[in-house]
């Protein structure tokens, strides 16, 4: 037979259990609801990028920004798809491409030798621009809004179908 004891310590166990379960299910809704009525940090789509000086967002139907810096591998790792955001851009009416720069004159020439073939656009910072992370990319539309963004390297299909959207 299973003592008075053992019951005691399984009913306490379960109630225990059953409790935990509970409060953990009231906090997480507070503290869940609570957050997700916090304002978003960072760049949305929707959002008006503010302007850069040097960039009419007008000019095409298109913008594709590249928010990038001379240290950072990741940028670095991802000139063959700048390349080819270039090229794409290079033969279309439609659409426009620059990099855009946060850090001296004088460091932009590193990623021009790592094949970096956008036109360089310097900015202050990219705090302005809710930029948070390199490399950012960004699609605008003519008046500035971000239609789409990606943070890192871009992903082979999602590089397919920005380039799609470019020609």
């Amino acid at each position: 037979m299973i003592s008075k004891n053992v019951l005691d310590v399984a009913a306490n166990i379960a109630v225990l259990a059953v409790c935990l379960i509970i409060g953990g299910s009231i906090v997480e809704k507070r503290f869940f609801a609570q957050r997700h009525r916090e304002p978003v940090y960072g760049l949305q789509t929707g959002q008006a990028l503010p302007p850069i000086k040097g960039i009419n967002y007008g000019a095409k139907k298109r913008t594709v920004l590249v928010f990038a810096n001379t240290k950072c591998g990741a940028c670095v790792r991802s000139v063959p798809d700048i390349k080819q955001i270039a090229a794409t851009v290079e033969h279309t009416t439609n659409a426009q491409a620059f990099g855009i720069f946060a850090e001296p004159q004088s460091h932009l020439a590193t990623i021009r030798e790592a094949g970096f073939v956008l036109p360089a656009v310097p900015v202050e910072s990219f705090v302005p621009y809710r930029v948070a992370a390199t490399p950012t990319t960004v699609l605008l539309d003519e008046h500035g809004r971000v239609q789409n963004l990606w943070v890192g390297v871009l992903e082979r299909a999602t590089l397919e179908r920005l380039l799609k959207d470019l020609a």
